[in-house]
């Protein structure tokens, strides 16, 4: 509405040029109450004169953020000089929980406190941990914003009606849901917390002086290589141990983990008696190995390793190498000429890279002698082959006629000498 002085009567407070008011503004919500925190705007006397690209726009005031009350005042000043070009409307717009409402007053003529009614309603979150100790700084996100809890464990928004999701966090605590608004809405949220114990040793069961960092949280743990936190939120607790320049990365179930262990194992693995054994013509190694100390980290089965050179031979070769069981291994050659001399290094670590390692050599079996000599025909192998065993009876019998042919003869040669 443009207004001049012609249109103006006596009961009419004046709309001229260069007007100016304070207009008291207030947001409220749904059910009337009063919006804390909404922005709004005054918007007034339309100039050609004044916007972007020569385009003409209204004068305007804001964002003014309401207090507790939902008040603002905005100073309203008009430098229209020209009394035809007088306009007398201002508009007013409120904005809260991502909704937009308007009115439209005339300047100079309206109530002392000009009212906008915005369709949201007031949400009000209370952050507490489970002994109902509120929590200050938690951060809750809802409704496509985000706040702080304040010293009490409070944060309040406004929202339409319908369905919201919301998210709360305090440190790695977190708490998530969904909630169907149509009216205001108090809503409690518990952030579970649990104490939490670490004992940083070696592997023999030693405690250790080393340094813990969780967060922005650094600690030495002294003496007894103990960490203690009688507040631990969320159900993941990450944190780093270093000790001896060597850092340990851990994340644990605070509900569950708790006292958890973190060692430190500073003691080689241990290679065992080596045996070889033959499979074919091929030579084999079996490697036993192991992990010493009460809380090892165990051998890594990936990092066993066997080279090999025959004959002192300039280059090193891989052997085939593969776990026959647990801490056990096998490392298979290929087939040698007998009598080979092998030299071999055999390398191992475990989980936590303590390193093994020892050299050796093994032989070659000899060659195998020449086979028997097979040369004999073969009649004359079955000749052989058939020959009787021990004296035959017909040799027997003649054997003994002879014997007493000759007695008979002796006789009767010394019968006759006698005559």
């Amino acid at each position: 509405m443009v207004c001049s002085a012609q249109t103006l009567t006596t009961n009419t407070p004046p709309c001229n040029t260069s007007f100016h008011e304070t207009l008291v503004m207030r947001a409220l919500d749904a059910d009337h109450s009063p919006i804390e925190g909404a922005a709004m705007y005054a918007y007034y006397q339309y100039s050609a004169s004044v916007g972007a690209n020569g385009q003409g726009t209204y004068y305007s005031v804001g964002p003014l953020i309401t207090n507790e009350s939902g008040m603002v005042q905005a100073l309203i000043q008009n430098i229209e000089t020209d009394p035809s070009l007088v306009d007398c409307q201002i508009q007013i717009n409120a904005l809260a929980g991502g909704v937009n409402s308007s009115d439209t007053i005339t300047a100079i003529y309206h109530p002392p406190i000009v009212d906008v009614t915005i369709p949201v309603y007031p949400v009000v979150f209370h952050v507490t941990d489970f002994t109902a100790a509120p929590l200050a700084n938690a951060t809750v996100w809802f409704n496509n914003q985000t706040e702080n809890t304040d010293a009490n464990g409070f944060a309040e928004f406004y929202a339409p009606a319908g369905t919201a999701d919301y998210l709360v966090s305090y440190l790695d605590g977190k708490q998530q849901g969904a909630m169907t608004i149509s009216n205001g809405v108090n809503l409690g949220v518990v952030i579970k917390f649990y104490p939490v114990t670490v004992h940083v040793v070696d592997d023999n069961g030693n405690p250790l002086n080393g340094t813990l960092m969780a967060g922005t949280s650094v600690v030495q743990l002294g003496s007894n290589g103990t960490y203690y936190n009688p507040k631990v939120f969320g159900n993941i607790f990450q944190f780093n141990v270093s000790y001896a320049g060597v850092v340990k990365s851990v994340a644990m179930n605070p509900q569950t983990d708790s006292p958890k262990m973190v060692v430190f194992d500073f003691t080689s693995p241990t290679i065992g008696s080596i045996s070889q054994s033959q499979v074919g013509n091929a030579t084999r190694l079996t490697i036993p190995v192991t992990d010493p100390g009460v809380y090892p980290s165990g051998v890594d089965p990936s990092s066993i390793s066997v080279t090999y050179k025959v004959d002192n031979a300039a280059q090193w070769s891989n052997a085939i190498v593969f776990t026959q069981q647990q801490n056990v291994f096998v490392a298979d050659f290929p087939a040698f000429p007998p009598n080979s001399v092998v030299q071999f290094k055999i390398g191992v670590a475990d989980m936590d890279g303590n390193k093994a390692s020892v050299t050796g050599t093994f032989s070659t079996p000899p060659a195998p002698p020449p086979p028997a000599n097979s040369s004999v025909s073969a009649s004359q192998a079955v000749t052989t082959g058939q020959k009787p065993q021990g004296l035959p009876l017909l040799d027997v019998v003649g054997a003994v006629v002879l014997l007493i042919f000759l007695v008979y003869m002796f006789y009767r040669l010394k019968g006759g000498g006698g005559s």
